[in-house]
């Protein structure tokens, strides 16, 4: 079986022609990396509330924090939303444009049904696969997050371990 070599040149060359909106993929990570921050800086009030402590008055900041969290989820998802649309239709545009200008003898070799559905599917999985890469991205600060939160509470841990125990 003959092995096609990956042409990285086309797919640059395509994501260039898309003018995909880098501003607003760049929104969207700054504001995944914020969410990421505070949802991480939140476990200690969560675990507060499990365990009754919901009308404390030193929470009053965290039930803020809580606010800001999801009005911060949403426009996280607005950003998500735009980059997408945007995206989608830009690699469509693109995609459509090289179809009209392929030879006939092309398009003869191709089944009518899979041209539209190659331009829809395959611009959408090009969309998702930038938003993938944020997402593990995102994962790899969140990850590095919460070790570094751990080790803080495990020395705090330790220390009120040895305060129980002495």
């Amino acid at each position: 079986m003959k092995t096609r070599k990956a042409d990285w040149k086309a797919y640059f060359q395509l994501i260039h022609r898309a003018n995909i909106p880098l501003l607003v993929l760049l929104g969207y990570f700054l504001v995944q990396l914020v969410y990421s921050r505070i949802s991480t800086d939140l476990v200690p009030f969560a675990s507060k509330i499990y365990t009754g402590e919901i009308l404390d008055t030193a929470q009053i900041g965290q039930y803020v924090l809580l606010a800001v969290m999801i009005a911060i989820w949403l426009v996280q998802n607005l950003f998500q939303y735009l980059f997408t649309y945007r995206t989608d239709r830009q690699f469509q545009l693109v995609t459509w444009q090289s179809m009209v200008h392929l030879p006939m003898a092309a398009l003869d070799k191709q089944n009518a049904a899979t041209l539209p559905s190659r331009v829809t599917s395959d611009s959408t999985k090009l969309s998702m696969q930038f938003l993938q890469m944020v997402g593990v991205l995102t994962s790899v600060y969140t990850i590095y997050v919460t070790l570094s939160n751990v080790r803080k509470d495990s020395a705090f841990m330790a220390g009120f371990m040895l305060k129980m125990l002495g």
